[in-house]
């Protein structure tokens, strides 16, 4: 049970960050920093990859709770760049109600 849902979180996870990536370098959502906003794009990138490699790996790293730590913070890093993307944005393209950059 647990496995699947770390596998849930992990596919939910790569398909916001795929979502989010794709429609930043595209120009239709911005964390408001401008180029900042590729230090978000990297941080998500390399996230993507240690979380891979995570999975890959867990069954080899033991006397911990991976699964947990895993799942807690996919959810903590959601939540960040949710945030960050509304309420959270930068100066340039300040929060004005909507996700998208008009």
């Amino acid at each position: 049970m647990k496995n699947k849902i770390l596998i849930f979180a992990l596919c939910f996870y790569f398909t916001f960050s795929i979502s989010v990536v794709v429609l930043a370098l595209s120009g239709n959502i911005s964390f408001g920093m401008g180029m900042g906003d590729l230090a978000y794009l990297a941080s998500i990138v390399l996230t993507n990859i240690i979380y891979l490699l995570l999975f890959v790996l867990k069954n080899r790293i033991k006397g911990f709770y991976l699964d947990n730590i895993i799942i807690i913070s996919i959810a903590f890093l959601i939540v960040f760049f949710a945030l960050s993307l509304t309420f959270l944005r930068g100066s340039e393209y300040v929060w004005n109600g909507s996700i998208l950059v008009k």
